[in-house]
């Protein structure tokens, strides 16, 4: 081979290599920037099997089957092992509370630190959801006879403070902010032609009927969840759009159509976190995950539509079908681990530092931060 024909080959692959650098400059900057090599460990496995929900606090992964309810702590030994005879059942976790409830008949407990602090019932009641706070401030949504919903609401030790009934709208979710100030209600009345959803206000430290402030949502727009930030503001998710309720003025933050999003999360209490697509030309179509903060917007980009986003405190964990992504809540990379096999959910506890992977017979614990 002659001189002149190394040059050539010497130069295009020059060319080549120059090329796919300007086509991938922002993936090769992030990669090197944020360490987007670092992978997390695997800190032990446990058996699971026949489970009918997980949950994650901050000091317990817990477990929750048909005769069972068990929790393992940070070092992936069992601290809860309790026999229960729960079948259909709802469940929310919080800071280092979390609540349990069978639907029907209905009975509540509610563990914090690795102990059930308190248990109730509610006699002939179908209960259709709970929510508690970081602090141990629960709300129980239910049904009776004469009621489309009530909602009882309980202190820490388990003491009800007050039930609100609502005889004409249905509480489709509940949040009670971190000071325990305020309960905000989600309902919905599906009595007119129309679909009108509304959000109530009420005051937990003075209740009564003065006390409650109440805000409608556009007509047909359909709540779906709702969560109070660390700071207060109140975000409403709706089958269109995500909302936030702040200094008494309902803004649109998110519009799915708009905004070209395909799905959104409200459960991390700090900002809007959504999967967005981007189309550039006929058959050029981006993902990307999106978090919404106050001020600004921070991206993240994905190869395809993640498998399934979940967050907790400062971490959201992404899918992508062979590997978790993690991203803390500015949309920065922190670690991430592949695996094979079929995942059924994914977990996050203590504040986000260790995350469950649930397969068919198993759960990985995989550390993310520090312990």
């Amino acid at each position: 081979m002659n001189k002149a024909k190394i040059i050539w080959i010497c130069v295009f692959v020059i060319l080549i290599v120059s090329l796919l650098t300007y086509l991938n400059y922002d993936k090769l900057v992030s990669f090197f920037m944020n360490k987007e090599w670092e992978l997390a460990d695997s800190i032990g496995q446990v058996e699971i099997t026949d489970y009918l929900l997980t949950l994650g606090t901050n000091s317990e992964f817990i477990v929750v089957g048909n005769n069972f309810l068990n929790g393992y702590g940070t070092n992936v030994k069992e601290n809860i092992d309790k026999a229960i005879n729960f079948k259909d059942i709802v469940a929310c976790s919080n800071g280092d509370y979390a609540i349990i409830a069978q639907k029907n008949p209905a009975e509540i407990k509610v563990i914090n630190g690795g102990k059930v602090v308190w248990e109730n019932s509610i006699n002939n009641a179908n209960i259709l959801g709970v929510y508690i706070n970081k602090n141990g401030y629960a709300a129980v949504i239910f049904s009776q006879v004469g009621y489309k919903s009530l909602i009882r609401v309980y202190t820490n030790i388990g003491e009800e403070l007050f039930t609100n009934y609502l005889a004409s709208t249905y509480a489709i979710d509940v949040s009670i902010s971190n000071d325990n100030k305020n309960m905000a209600i989600g309902e919905v009345d599906t009595n007119g032609i129309n679909v009108e959803s509304k959000i109530k206000i009420v005051d937990l430290k003075d209740i009564s009927e003065k006390n409650v402030s109440s805000y409608n949502l556009e007509s047909n727009e359909l709540i779906t969840d709702i969560e109070y930030t660390e700071n207060g503001t109140l975000y409403i998710m709706t089958d269109g759009n995500v909302k936030q309720l702040k200094d008494g003025n309902i803004t649109t933050i998110v519009d799915y159509e708009k905004d070209n999003i395909l799905s959104a999360n409200i459960s991390n209490k700090k900002n809007i976190v959504t999967v967005k697509t981007e189309t550039n030309g006929l058959f050029n179509t981006k993902y990307k995950i999106s978090i919404y903060n106050d001020k600004e917007t921070k991206n993240y980009d994905l190869e395809d539509v993640p498998n399934s986003v979940e967050c907790l405190n400062n971490v959201i964990s992404i899918d992508t079908g062979s590997e978790i992504i993690f991203l803390n809540s500015s949309g920065n990379f922190m670690k991430k681990c592949k695996y094979k096999g079929q995942i059924k959910d994914i977990t996050l506890f203590n504040n986000g530092n260790i995350a469950v992977l649930i397969f068919r017979d198993h759960a990985d614990f995989i550390k993310i931060g520090g312990i």
